[in-house]
């Protein structure tokens, strides 16, 4: 999947008004029908005092702020970019939409984050607060981890539900229903826990799980947004791999929602989108046999302005389904204009990240990548010189590898847009080669994943239900 540029769709909406229009469908803070404080304060009552507001989350880096501080304020700014503090902060988000930055000469409000926050422990919690915003008809968001683009988890002047002290992992070595299916085993995940926590508990009993490739990511929105792993061309996406969900709907009921329970539902649920039909408290998934894994790191760079380089992100592209079909799966990134590659360039322009072949070994891993780097070497169009690093690892257990991985940086602006491709749309190189120019201008950044192939391809054939929601261009991609 190729993440870069905005897709944008406009839709025009008319509507007939008598009187005053409504600024909204919702009722907002301003609104004369907004909840009177003794309603809010019912619903602490009802949640055992979970209900909190949100602060300015860099409010010490402003001197005209009473909470300033030059100590809170340098641990503010030395945690700004780590992942876990927006995990475990109740209304932040990763990326955007942050009204409170730590630059003093920036805008600081909680104009951009939920009114009232419930630190939910439980369904009852998320009950008690989808009947609130219901009854009281108050925008409802769902926050995890935060690790979402748009920034959808904030919810400007909502209601939010904050799951991450919703706890808990529970490996079941004798589930048939799992064998069923092509497991070895189930793992019963509360909707709080990231990847790392999960890894980390899985690891100790020797098996697989289809999980994220960021430790810091959440359960709950990955999974019911289809979920891609550096496992999937082994056994497809996070949503393949559910057995049943338990999840508390719009209308306030607590369901377990499997292929013979309410199966619409199932089937929405399991790559439909995070938080649209309903509200997850818990999953079960299958697990596999423990899985090694070869990996390649590697990085190409060319000198600056140079055609070359854009002549080799056409022809690396033009290889990828060739390299996934033969078990390959990676995350890389088309950088020009960078400062990333070859140190004896003063600038250069990298096409750099990380092959992932699951259950591969390394000769076969060699043998898959051989033929790039000799194309690299002899190609005619490498006119400048191309300088090329590569490094393989072999892990034993692929999950304890990911249980200790680097999570990505949050505090980053931008908007995402993403294309999906299949194997003839990444044929033609010289298409290719004027598209990646065109869509990557200096000083951006183009993320290219390959994280489809086989095990995505054919995970319908072993699944509850026989097919989910994912969009069915992922079979192909």
């Amino acid at each position: 999947m190729y993440s870069s540029l905005l897709v944008a769709s406009v839709a025009f909406l008319s509507a007939v008004f008598t009187g005053h229009p409504r600024r909204h469908c919702k009722v907002y803070p301003d609104d004369p029908s907004w909840p009177s404080s003794s309603a809010w304060q019912t619903l602490n009552a009802t949640i055992s005092g979970r209900l909190v507001t949100p602060t300015a989350p860099a409010a010490a880096c402003r001197p005209d702020d009473p909470a300033f501080s030059n100590l809170t304020c340098y641990a503010v700014n030395s945690q700004w970019r780590n992942t876990s503090r927006v995990a475990e902060n109740p209304y932040m988000a990763d990326y955007n939409d942050i009204s409170c930055p730590p630059d003093p000469s920036l805008h600081c409000s909680t104009d951009g984050y939920p009114a009232y926050i419930i630190e939910a422990i439980d369904e009852k919690d998320v009950q008690a607060g989808i009947n609130f915003a219901r009854e009281n008809n108050i925008r409802l968001v769902i926050k995890g981890t935060g690790h979402d683009f748009p920034g959808r988890s904030s919810g400007a002047g909502s209601l939010s539900i904050w799951t991450h002290n919703i706890r808990g992992v529970t490996v079941n070595k004798d589930d048939s229903y799992a064998r069923k299916y092509g497991g070895v085993a189930s793992v019963k995940i509360a909707a709080g826990m990231r990847w790392r926590e999960v890894y980390t508990e899985v690891a100790k009993h020797n098996i697989t799980i289809v999980g994220g490739a960021d430790p810091n990511v959440g359960v709950g929105g990955w999974i019911l947004g289809g979920g891609h792993s550096p496992i999937s061309s082994v056994y497809g996406m996070g949503a393949d791999q559910v057995l049943s969900l338990e999840v508390v709907t719009a209308d306030g009921q607590f369901l377990t929602v499997d292929e013979t329970s309410h199966p619409d539902l199932f089937w929405a649920l399991r790559g439909g989108g995070g938080s649209t039909f309903a509200v997850m408290v818990s999953v079960t998934i299958k697990a596999y046999p423990q899985l090694s894994a070869t990996m390649q790191s590697y990085s190409f760079a060319t000198s600056a302005n140079s055609d070359t380089y854009w002549s080799l992100v056409a022809y690396f592209h033009t290889q990828v389904a060739r390299i996934s079909e033969a078990g390959g799966m990676g995350y890389h990134y088309v950088v020009p204009g960078s400062s990333l590659g070859d140190p004896s360039l003063a600038e250069s322009q990298v096409l750099a990240g990380l092959w992932v072949f699951p259950n591969k070994t390394e000769e076969h891993v060699n043998k898959t990548l051989l033929p790039l780097y000799e194309e690299v070497a002899k190609a005619d169009w490498a006119v400048d010189p191309i300088h090329p690093q590569a490094n393989n690892t072999f892990v034993p257990n692929i999950i304890a590898y990911l249980a200790n991985g680097t999570p990505e940086n949050a505090g980053v602006t931008g908007r995402l847009g993403s294309w999906l491709v299949d194997g003839p749309g990444l044929s033609n190189f010289t298409e290719l080669k004027e598209q990646f120019r065109t869509a990557v201008p200096a000083q951006s950044i183009l993320i290219s994943h390959v994280i489809a192939g086989p095990g995505v391809r054919d995970a319908t054939k072993n699944m509850p239900g026989g097919e989910n929601a994912v969009l069915p261009a992922w079979r192909k991609a």
